[in-house]
């Protein structure tokens, strides 16, 4: 996938949310930070999966991810559900974020993330003493 169609992916995926949550009465609106995590969560997917520093097998993970959210018959179907069909996707990137975590830096991780809301990196066996919470600044 080029940078061009990823960024075209990202943006029809937020716009969707946003018109799916509409106003601040909506029911949707409850969800809607929730659910506005899955296009964030496809920019990380996407830009680790070309990170030098991220190991050949991770990678092959990232995809495998990246392809079940681009494939339109998923086990939570978008076409069908609109935005909450994304949940689906959101949970297999967050295993397979925590997958990739077990041996990657979560700086490198962390570099890509521009999501809304904080990324939590839990510590990995290889790194218990330290928080992996970014810093708001």
């Amino acid at each position: 996938m080029s940078r061009s169609d990823e960024s075209t992916f990202y943006q029809r995926l937020r716009k969707t949310v946003r018109i799916w949550a509409g106003g601040r009465e909506s029911r949707g609106n409850r969800y809607a930070d929730l659910i506005l995590a899955g296009p964030d969560l496809f920019m990380l997917l996407s830009r680790l999966s070309r990170d030098d520093r991220v190991s050949r097998a991770n990678k092959a993970r990232l995809a495998g991810a990246l392809a079940y959210f681009v494939n339109p018959f998923d086990l939570v179907p978008e076409g069908l559900l609109g935005p909450p069909g994304l949940v689906d996707d959101i949970a297999l990137s967050a295993i397979v974020l925590h997958e990739v975590l077990e041996t990657t830096d979560p700086a490198v991780v962390r570099a890509h993330w521009e999501g809304s809301c904080l990324l939590y990196t839990s510590p990995s066996p290889r790194d218990r003493t330290r928080s992996r919470m970014p810093s708001s600044a």
